[in-house]
Protein backbone atom coordinates (compact mmCIF):
# COMPACT_ATOMS: atom_id res chain seq x y z
CA UNK A 1 0.00 0.00 0.00
CA UNK A 2 0.80 3.57 -0.09
CA UNK A 3 1.12 4.05 3.53
CA UNK A 4 3.57 0.92 3.92
CA UNK A 5 6.13 2.70 1.01
CA UNK A 6 5.54 6.15 2.47
CA UNK A 7 7.08 4.48 5.57
CA UNK A 8 9.37 2.76 4.71
CA UNK A 9 10.57 6.02 2.31
CA UNK A 10 10.65 8.06 5.43
CA UNK A 11 12.57 5.92 7.61
CA UNK A 12 15.08 5.47 4.86
CA UNK A 13 15.50 8.92 3.89
CA UNK A 14 15.76 9.73 8.00
CA UNK A 15 18.12 6.77 8.03
CA UNK A 16 20.22 8.21 5.10
CA UNK A 17 19.83 11.48 6.60
CA UNK A 18 21.58 10.60 10.31
CA UNK A 19 24.24 8.58 9.35
CA UNK A 20 25.36 11.26 6.67
CA UNK A 21 24.93 14.18 9.52
CA UNK A 22 26.62 12.02 12.14
CA UNK A 23 29.63 11.34 10.22
CA UNK A 24 30.00 14.64 8.94
CA UNK A 25 29.77 15.94 12.25
CA UNK A 26 31.10 13.80 14.98
CA UNK A 27 33.91 15.63 15.75
CA UNK A 28 31.81 18.57 17.46
CA UNK A 29 30.14 19.21 20.42
CA UNK A 30 28.64 22.33 19.26
CA UNK A 31 26.80 23.34 15.77
CA UNK A 32 26.91 26.73 14.46
CA UNK A 33 23.65 27.61 12.64
CA UNK A 34 22.87 30.35 10.19
CA UNK A 35 19.75 29.84 9.27
CA UNK A 36 17.90 30.96 5.75
CA UNK A 37 15.99 33.58 6.82
CA UNK A 38 18.11 35.44 9.65
CA UNK A 39 16.60 38.54 8.50
CA UNK A 40 13.41 37.38 8.56
CA UNK A 41 11.52 35.83 5.40
CA UNK A 42 11.73 37.79 2.02
CA UNK A 43 12.53 40.89 4.40
CA UNK A 44 9.33 41.03 6.13
CA UNK A 45 8.00 39.75 9.63
CA UNK A 46 5.66 37.68 10.49
CA UNK A 47 3.90 36.26 13.62
CA UNK A 48 5.27 32.33 12.68
CA UNK A 49 8.80 31.93 13.28
CA UNK A 50 10.64 30.00 10.38
CA UNK A 51 12.14 26.63 10.72
CA UNK A 52 14.20 24.67 8.16
CA UNK A 53 15.62 21.36 8.39
CA UNK A 54 18.77 23.68 9.47
CA UNK A 55 16.97 23.54 12.40
CA UNK A 56 17.22 20.19 13.17
CA UNK A 57 20.63 19.28 12.49
CA UNK A 58 22.29 19.75 15.45
CA UNK A 59 19.33 17.49 17.56
CA UNK A 60 20.28 14.92 14.86
CA UNK A 61 23.82 15.00 15.67
CA UNK A 62 23.40 14.94 19.46
CA UNK A 63 25.15 18.44 19.41
CA UNK A 64 24.43 21.37 21.45
CA UNK A 65 23.11 23.85 19.28
CA UNK A 66 23.57 27.87 18.26
CA UNK A 67 21.52 29.45 16.08
CA UNK A 68 21.72 33.00 14.07
CA UNK A 69 18.65 33.28 13.25
CA UNK A 70 15.24 35.25 13.09
CA UNK A 71 13.80 37.26 16.49
CA UNK A 72 11.78 34.62 18.49
CA UNK A 73 13.33 31.05 17.20
CA UNK A 74 14.69 29.75 20.68
CA UNK A 75 11.16 30.84 22.47
CA UNK A 76 9.57 28.61 19.67
CA UNK A 77 12.16 25.98 19.63
CA UNK A 78 11.07 26.11 23.73
CA UNK A 79 7.21 25.54 22.39
CA UNK A 80 8.61 22.72 20.69
CA UNK A 81 9.84 21.07 23.54
CA UNK A 82 13.54 21.58 22.63
CA UNK A 83 16.22 22.33 25.39
CA UNK A 84 17.43 25.89 24.40
CA UNK A 85 20.70 25.46 27.12
CA UNK A 86 18.97 28.68 28.70
CA UNK A 87 21.53 28.05 31.76
CA UNK A 88 24.12 27.84 28.96
CA UNK A 89 23.94 30.88 26.95
CA UNK A 90 22.90 34.47 27.10
CA UNK A 91 19.63 33.63 25.34
CA UNK A 92 18.32 37.68 26.19
CA UNK A 93 19.47 38.30 22.27
CA UNK A 94 15.86 36.44 21.35
CA UNK A 95 13.66 39.08 21.47
CA UNK A 96 15.81 41.69 19.55
CA UNK A 97 14.49 43.38 16.48
CA UNK A 98 17.25 44.30 15.07
CA UNK A 99 19.26 41.61 12.82
CA UNK A 100 22.68 43.04 12.94
CA UNK A 101 21.99 43.14 16.94
CA UNK A 102 20.84 40.27 17.68
CA UNK A 103 23.84 38.63 15.90
CA UNK A 104 26.40 40.08 17.65
CA UNK A 105 24.50 39.11 20.58
CA UNK A 106 24.62 35.58 19.87
CA UNK A 107 28.05 35.96 18.65
CA UNK A 108 29.06 36.46 22.44
CA UNK A 109 28.17 32.77 23.39
CA UNK A 110 30.34 31.87 20.29
CA UNK A 111 33.19 33.96 22.18
CA UNK A 112 32.13 32.47 25.37
CA UNK A 113 32.47 28.97 24.23
CA UNK A 114 36.22 29.69 22.19
CA UNK A 115 37.95 30.89 25.17
CA UNK A 116 37.23 27.55 27.31
CA UNK A 117 39.92 24.97 27.01
CA UNK A 118 39.24 21.22 25.65
CA UNK A 119 38.38 19.90 29.24
CA UNK A 120 36.20 22.51 30.03
CA UNK A 121 34.13 22.31 26.54
CA UNK A 122 34.06 17.91 26.83
CA UNK A 123 32.48 18.60 30.79
CA UNK A 124 30.44 20.97 29.48
CA UNK A 125 29.04 18.64 26.81
CA UNK A 126 29.52 15.55 29.26
CA UNK A 127 27.62 17.29 31.93
CA UNK A 128 24.54 18.03 29.69
CA UNK A 129 24.69 14.74 27.73
CA UNK A 130 21.10 13.68 28.96
CA UNK A 131 19.41 16.97 28.10
CA UNK A 132 21.01 16.48 24.55
CA UNK A 133 19.56 13.09 24.05
CA UNK A 134 16.56 14.11 25.31
CA UNK A 135 16.29 16.82 22.33
CA UNK A 136 17.30 14.16 20.20
CA UNK A 137 14.36 12.50 20.99
CA UNK A 138 12.06 14.93 21.25
CA UNK A 139 12.99 15.28 17.16
CA UNK A 140 12.25 11.41 16.92
CA UNK A 141 8.63 12.08 18.72
CA UNK A 142 7.68 15.07 16.37
CA UNK A 143 8.83 13.43 13.26
CA UNK A 144 6.92 10.24 14.08
CA UNK A 145 3.75 13.08 14.46
CA UNK A 146 4.49 14.52 11.36
CA UNK A 147 4.21 11.13 9.66
CA UNK A 148 1.56 10.17 11.01
CA UNK A 149 -0.55 14.21 10.25
CA UNK A 150 0.98 13.50 6.46
CA UNK A 151 -1.10 10.44 6.26
CA UNK A 152 -4.17 11.89 7.83
CA UNK A 153 -3.94 14.81 5.20
CA UNK A 154 -3.14 12.32 2.45
CA UNK A 155 -6.66 10.01 3.55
Amino acid sequence: SFFKYFNNFFIYSINCLFYCVISDSSNSYFHLVGCTNFNGYMGERFNDTYTSEKIFKPYLSWQIPIFFGEAGLYKTLDKLGFDTFSDTFDLSFDNEPNDLKRFELQYQNVLKIAKLSRTEVHSMYRDRFERIENNFKQLERLSDGYVESFKKMLV
